[in-house]
């Protein structure tokens, strides 16, 4: 391949990966700015999870169950990928109360977006790893081989995770950059 092929491939890529981790992570900022329009600190708390477990119980009770999301098209199928990016979002906006006190007191969604970026656009990414074969850089749980609740579980703590170390990443950030630019 040449590079210019190379370079296609990467924009290629790069635009159906991209774009839609954009939309979805515009998704969980809407998310988290309606969560926190609630008062009351402890429910605000837990609406992530709660969200995350109804989403589920719809998405593993439905039809057909998981296999719809790849064979069937139209309403069904945009409904299940919304279902889909909001159970991601929910594991995205769920550590974030743990780290709200040590990032800069901005905007607060602007995290959530940026960490839902990169959530998005690494899951997608390992997505296409997967289905092309390269390596398995997601966990074992397949929707085929188990069941949809546990597939969905799985997807839920990996959300967590890598928001977790995200909002962790730049919270050292913002904690040491101060003291890194006066040395």
């Amino acid at each position: 391949m040449t590079p210019i092929e190379w370079f296609r491939g990467f924009i290629v890529i790069l635009l159906l990966i991209g774009i839609p981790s954009i939309l979805y992570s515009l998704l969980s900022s809407l998310f988290f700015v309606v969560i926190n329009k609630v008062r009351i600190k402890f429910v605000r708390l837990i609406l992530p999870p709660v969200i995350f477990i109804v989403i589920a119980v719809i998405l593993s009770t439905a039809g057909p169950g998981l296999e719809m999301l790849y064979k069937t098209v139209g309403f069904v199928a945009a409904i299940s990928w919304l279902l889909f990016g909001a159970l991601i979002s929910m594991g995205t906006i769920t550590p974030f109360p743990l780290f709200e006190r040590r990032l800069p007191k901005t905007k607060s969604w602007i995290y959530v977006f940026e960490t839902s970026i990169i959530t998005f656009f690494y899951l997608f990414v390992a997505e296409v790893v997967n289905q092309a074969g390269l390596v398995r850089v997601l966990s074992g749980a397949l929707p085929n081989l188990y069941s949809p609740i546990v597939f969905l579980s799985v997807l839920f703590i990996e959300a967590v995770v890598i928001a977790s170390l995200v909002y962790g990443g730049v919270a050292l950030y913002y904690r040491f950059s101060g003291k890194l630019a006066s040395v």
